[in-house]
């Protein structure tokens, strides 16, 4: 059973407000670029103290290795200054993945 989401709690509102803008966009990006069924959106503790979201669809709108659409490198410019990062890519030959890592500013 994976660990529960972190409460709001935890998490600046800057951190938020980021969270909110990569589901957002990353959400965007499945309904526009992909042939999905499904979308899944997970928030969870990474074991390294840092938030992680990850949202995979199965519609594999990209390709390993496609340069950064001008939404995405929004993201990762909006992340940066909170100390996050950014990956995406296919997960499986049949699922597209991208993940978000965000300090929590708690010393946990």
């Amino acid at each position: 059973m994976p660990d529960p989401a972190p409460t709001a709690a935890v998490l600046t509102q800057e951190a938020q407000t980021a969270l909110g803008w990569v589901v957002r966009e990353g959400v965007t990006n499945v309904l526009r670029h992909s042939q999905a069924a499904t979308c899944t959106v997970e928030l969870a503790d990474a074991a390294d103290g840092r938030i992680r979201l990850d949202l995979v669809n199965d519609g594999t709108g990209q390709q390993a290795g496609s340069p950064l659409g001008n939404g995405l490198a929004g993201l990762v410019e909006r992340l940066a200054p909170l100390g996050g990062t950014l990956r995406h890519g296919p997960a499986t030959a049949d699922t597209y993945r991208l993940t978000v890592y965000l300090p929590t500013g708690s010393n946990s």
